[in-house]
């Protein structure tokens, strides 16, 4: 692994460790849901840079080397393990509508109780 990508992911599953242990203690003090969500959707996307900055190292890399050493057959077989393994994402147009909260739900009201 290259030194720069070593640092910053380390420093990168710093911040995760830190956001996660955050999103422990909302969840312990009963925080609403909606807020401990968009923590967790924040940890989620740092997760997914880590996950880049691997990769991309990886390809440029390993993936290189293991060509030129003749191993081309490996390497390509663990690429698309890798992708076999990468979540798959929905195009916006594909997710379902939101629902609306309506009057006297609850959600609208600004004082609302934490429910977990």
């Amino acid at each position: 692994m290259r030194p720069d990508i070593k640092r910053d992911v380390l420093k990168r599953l710093s911040f995760v460790e830190g956001h996660l242990a955050g999103v422990r203690k909302m969840v312990e003090d009963e925080k609403y849901c909606v807020d401990i969500l968009k923590q967790t959707y924040a940890v989620r996307r740092a997760i997914e840079k880590i996950e880049a900055l691997l990769l991309d190292g990886h390809l440029h890399t390993c993936v290189v080397e293991g060509i030129r050493e003749g191993r081309a057959d490996e390497v390509t077989s663990e690429l698309l393990e890798l992708y076999g393994l990468a979540p798959r994402r929905l195009p916006d147009e594909a997710l379902p509508e939101p629902v609306l909260a309506t009057e006297g739900s609850g959600h609208d009201d600004p004082n609302r109780a934490s429910a977990i």
